[in-house]
């Protein structure tokens, strides 16, 4: 979790996170955030010390790290630069199971639409840690022709009467990232 706010007057400040697999003899940068545009979280430039309150909170996962760093050398680097002084707080930091660091392997292997093809409904079942945020549906020309609310963990039943024969794509968006699976409507 990172909880941000421009300082003022207003610089290219930037929040770079890296990882060593050699005890810090050398990084690797795996993500940068611009202040201005990417790393906001409290949309409001201060003159006083910034203190960030519950709200003013916002999380991300990186999620490119290498398999060959996950050693006992590996180690996580966050390096503000920043010339309006300390408006950064970083907390919760989470290094997961090697098996989820590829989000994206994990997500496709836990995430399944059946059956598939469809006709009235399919259902959604995802692993038991995933969270679904949100939910749409797209024709293969990418116009959205549905979304989804209300959902529970674990399993989900998506209703398709009203979606016409042909192929779709179904978009989640979860805590551990997006992922896209494919169906078809008979």
């Amino acid at each position: 979790d990172y909880s941000y706010s421009k300082s003022i007057p207003t610089i290219n400040e930037i929040l770079k996170v890296s990882v060593s697999k050699d005890c810090g003899v050398t990084w690797l940068t795996r993500k940068s955030y611009l202040g201005a545009s990417s790393l906001v979280s409290y949309d409001t430039e201060l003159s006083t010390p910034f203190l960030p309150t519950n709200d003013q909170w916002s999380n991300d996962i990186v999620t490119n790290i290498p398999a060959s760093y996950l050693t006992d050398g590996l180690m996580v680097k966050f390096r503000f630069e920043a010339l309006g002084g300390n408006n950064l707080f970083i907390d919760n930091i989470q290094i997961l199971h090697p098996d989820i660091l590829e989000l994206d392997t994990y997500l496709s292997q836990t995430t399944n639409i059946y059956p598939n093809p469809t006709t009235d409904q399919f259902f959604i079942e995802t692993g038991k840690d995933v969270v679904i945020q949100s939910m749409d549906i797209h024709q293969i020309n990418g116009k959205r022709v549905k979304v989804l609310t209300d959902f529970n963990s674990g399993k989900h039943q998506v209703n398709t009467q009203e979606l016409s024969p042909g192929i779709y794509y179904l978009s989640l968006d979860t805590n551990y990232g997006k992922i896209t699976k494919k169906f078809t409507k008979q």
